[in-house]
């Protein structure tokens, strides 16, 4: 399996347009109703309320359907709703009518574009975006990470050290450029530096989630699968669900059942915040076992607390 750093191909969109959403509020509160529509859009889409932004936006953008700004948070609502042949319209509207009042800049109009190309596996085009916004400005780290993860799934690692030790050069002691590196350690199989690297790191910024699976993944090439259990519950107990930790812990779960299952049943118990999480990853276990009534009785538990929710 990969990890969610290698999969989830893009950045949160929220933190990439957080600062446009800021612009947007404060511009409300000082000049007009117009910039205020923005305003309350962007609270819709940050409230994961996509379709009504969408909605909210289209309103909007009957009167100004210019606005590069509106045009590229509905693009980025297309793209969560997966409408992507709108976004994919909105955004290159966006790029076309881009100008000195727009908040949002061209290179990260571009950077976007990139995104939604490798949606459709069309990495030429891919990189021929994130090209164009590097050429405009070639301090914007998100690209140059976006375009990291890219290499590193083409498996041009040596290009995807590059982009990360730009990213270095720009912010000196970026963690997740530092992660980027020891990933690829880990893709190159050189798995007792990185797991070295990644100590280091842990010790730098104990919160950040992708060390712990990407460590995970070398203890794992390196066949020590308790020492990558434990990391994998770390690395689940700071991120979010997905589908994607299911499938490495059936990976992990091959070698080292009983301890997986013993590990997660403890969190089940013990970490009540997160009880849901730990229960939907048990099933996982379960069912990769075809123990189906301790699967049914997890499934129950899991109703029944979604009920009391």
């Amino acid at each position: 399996m990969q990890t969610n750093s290698n999969n989830k191909k893009h950045v949160k969109l929220f933190d990439r347009v957080l600062k446009i959403g800021i612009a947007v509020v404060i511009a409300a509160i000082s000049f007009s109703s117009s910039v205020l529509a923005q305003g309350v859009c962007f609270g819709l889409y940050s409230d994961n309320e996509f379709v009504k932004a969408i909605q909210c936006i289209g309103d909007y953008i009957e009167h100004d359907r210019r606005d590069v700004d509106a045009l590229f948070l509905r693009s980025l609502c297309y793209m969560e709703t997966g409408d992507y042949h709108f976004a994919f319209s909105d955004i290159n509207k966006a790029i076309k009518y881009h100008n000195r009042k727009s908040i949002i800049t061209k290179d990260e109009l571009y950077g976007h574009r990139g995104l939604l190309h490798e949606k459709f596996d069309n990495y030429e085009y891919a990189l021929k975006d994130y090209a164009a916004a590097l050429k405009i400005n070639r301090k914007n780290i998100d690209v140059l990470w976006d375009r990291s993860k890219l290499y590193r799934e083409l498996e041009n690692l040596s290009a995807s050290d590059a982009d990360c030790k730009q990213i270095l050069k720009i912010a000196n002691g970026n963690v997740t450029a530092q992660v980027g590196l020891a990933i690829n350690m880990v893709d190159r199989g050189q798995t007792d530096e990185a797991i070295k690297e990644l100590d280091r790191l842990e010790k730098i910024d104990p919160e950040y989630e992708y060390i712990y699976i990407n460590r995970s993944r070398a203890y794992l090439k390196k066949g020590d699968y308790r020492k990558a259990i434990d990391d994998f519950i770390l690395w689940c107990y700071l991120s979010e669900y997905d589908k994607d930790s299911e499938q490495f812990l059936s990976e992990l779960a091959k070698h080292e059942f009983t301890y997986a299952l013993e590990k997660i049943s403890e969190k089940v118990v013990n970490d009540s915040d997160n009880q849901l999480k730990w229960l939907y990853l048990r099933i996982s276990l379960y069912e990769g076992r075809e123990m189906h009534q301790e699967a049914l009785n997890d499934r129950n538990s899991v109703e029944a607390i979604t009920k009391i929710k």
